[in-house]
């Protein structure tokens, strides 16, 4: 599943009310990650990401507890079928089980060296290969259990809820929203340029350099080819 919810992170009330809904329903974060925050910019947006799972009878009361605390802008849901990648490694578990008797019963009535280091490697190998399968199906009995939800958490200015407007009004609105971006596109601007000013002098101060060895030159060739002209 993928659930992107939108809300204002600047006190993190979303990503409490995650937290919290999480540990109600007896889930936990599997993983998370909060990035963003540009010291170049006042508007710089944040944003996190986290992987919870979810007891699966607890789904529906997660879901709708994000639905109604959350402004979500889109939400998609997979399933995937493992029945027969459990059935088959059940089997694999199974079979080494079996080998592992044999072995286990060879090595008792084994007489020569030879026979016990080989039996044992042998056996040393299979015990690995089981330990593999059982932490396979532990993790398939556990995908079973519980879901998986990915969450992404984009912080806004504010939330607005989309309202009926007649084509008046939606003009209205957009063209105050299009000056509204404007004003905040000039006001971020003039950060850059006040922030980047140290770089633009040193740029600038080199390709005034660079223009004048430039003017030099062309004075010096262009005299060169006078003084050439006249000797003729």
């Amino acid at each position: 599943m993928n659930l992107i919810p939108e809300a204002d992170m600047q006190e993190n009330k979303t990503i409490a009310f995650l937290e919290k809904s999480v540990n109600e329903c007896g889930g936990y974060i599997e993983s998370s990650s909060l990035e963003g925050n540009n010291i170049y910019s006042n508007y710089s947006q944040r944003y996190a990401s986290f992987t919870v799972r979810i007891p699966k009878d607890k789904e529906d009361s997660f879901m709708q507890g994000m639905d109604e605390n959350a402004n979500i802008r889109s939400k998609s849901e997979s399933t995937e079928d493992i029945t027969l990648k459990y059935v088959d490694t059940e089997s694999h578990k199974e079979a080494l089980k079996l080998e592992q008797e044999r072995l286990m019963a060879i090595l008792e009535k084994a007489e020569t060296v030879e026979e016990i280091i080989s039996l044992e490697s042998r056996l040393s190998q299979v015990r690995y290969e089981l330990g593999s399968y059982e932490s396979t199906l532990r993790t398939y009995d556990n995908l079973v259990d519980y879901i998986t939800v990915h969450i992404q958490v984009n912080e806004v200015q504010e939330i607005t809820e989309p309202p009926k407007q007649s084509a008046g009004e939606r003009m209205i609105s957009g063209f105050k929203n299009s000056v509204k971006n404007i004003g905040r596109g000039i006001k971020e601007f003039t950060i850059w340029i006040i922030i980047h000013i140290p770089y633009l002098v040193v740029w600038a101060i080199v390709i005034g350099a660079v223009v004048l060895v430039v003017r030099v030159w062309k004075k010096r060739r262009k005299k060169k080819k006078q003084n050439s002209d006249c000797s003729k």
